[in-house]
């Protein structure tokens, strides 16, 4: 978790607010664990999480702003005698949610040569490192920069429907007719047209919604891509994602269950998420990492390294993979 300090000497979160809120619920007792609330924990446990777990949130001194907060955390990287590569990661390569993310890689000793950097103009298009992204890297050439030249993995071309957990019909978490009815009359109108022309599939196909307010009417807004938008870890119904099923038969919808966001986020099936609520693995896991986004850089940059041999993440003992990951 990250806090900036400001001026009057109060913290502003920039990373973290759902984690942050969730351990403050838990030593204030709004919600247990495994049947076990903070105030039946043992002195020891107690004191593990406050002195431990209370005491370990990093605080970070810049705000963003044009490039100004980029520029710090790279500066600071450098006089640490670290070279930083850039890169724009997005979760949708690996796994249906569009998620893009800025990475910044720090090697110690890392030479230039042999990189591509963006000292000496501008590059050709690149996935990994958009135009916006080089020319900040030319505007800050006193920087220790360096780009690794990395070829972007090849997209899984995943689905919402191939992570989407097969619930019975009569499953209570199926929107009732009341709820749909409610759905489709708060729907954007031209989403409410690509409904029903999609009605006519034989195959059922999944699609992610979203439930926006932003101080307005609430409406629902869908994705034509079949991928989840970015996951959030948003409370009170405003930018919630749900799954909606278009068939033959009509369509049905529902929030996404526990297990299908740690599908989202890259996470391995033997990932425990039983002992949550659909609402509280939701909230959890919406502001985390995902998994192989933060995977292929990290193999990407040690077989760039002379002498190092690619690391390889082994099944699970099932054979099941621990993420859904793309190792090209």
């Amino acid at each position: 978790m990250y806090w900036a300090e400001r001026l009057d000497g109060t913290y502003e979160i920039i990373d973290g607010q759902q984690r942050t809120i969730s351990i403050a619920q838990y030593v204030t007792n709004e919600f247990s664990i495994r049947d076990r609330s903070f105030h039946n924990l043992t002195p020891e446990e107690k004191n593990h999480i406050e002195e431990r777990v209370m005491t370990g949130v990093r605080r970070c001194r810049f705000a963003p702003s044009g490039g100004a907060d980029l520029r710090r955390v790279v500066s600071e990287l450098n006089l640490l005698g670290y070279c930083c590569d850039l890169l724009i990661a997005d979760a949708a390569w690996f796994v249906p949610q569009s998620r893009r993310r800025l990475l910044v890689v720090a090697s110690s000793g890392l030479s230039e040569s042999g990189t591509v950097t963006g000292r000496s103009g501008l590059m050709a298009a690149d996935p990994l490192r958009p135009a916006a992204l080089q020319q900040w890297t030319d505007r800050n050439r006193d920087l220790g920069v360096a780009f690794r030249d990395l070829a972007p993995p090849r997209s899984t071309g995943a689905c919402l429907g191939g992570i989407v957990e097969a619930l019975p019909e009569d499953d209570p978490r199926w929107w009732t007719a009341v709820e749909m009815a409610s759905f489709d009359e708060t729907l954007v109108e031209h989403h409410r047209h690509l409904l029903c022309s999609r009605s006519l599939f034989g195959e059922p196909r999944w699609f992610s919604a979203h439930h926006r307010s932003r101080g307005g009417p609430i409406l629902w807004v869908l994705r034509s891509d079949r991928i989840a938008g970015c996951l959030t870890a948003a409370r009170g119904g405003s930018n919630r994602a749900g799954a909606v099923r278009v068939g033959s038969d009509g369509h049905k919808a529902r929030w996404l269950t526990g297990r299908e966001p740690a599908r989202l986020q890259g996470a391995a099936e033997t990932f425990d998420v039983s002992m949550l609520a659909d609402n509280q693995a939701r909230q959890c896991l919406g502001d985390a990492v995902c998994v192989p986004v933060i995977e292929w850089p990290a193999r990407a940059v040690l077989r760039s390294q002379p002498g190092t041999p690619p690391a390889r993440r082994e099944p699970c003992a099932d054979g099941t993979p621990t993420a859904a990951f793309s190792d090209s």
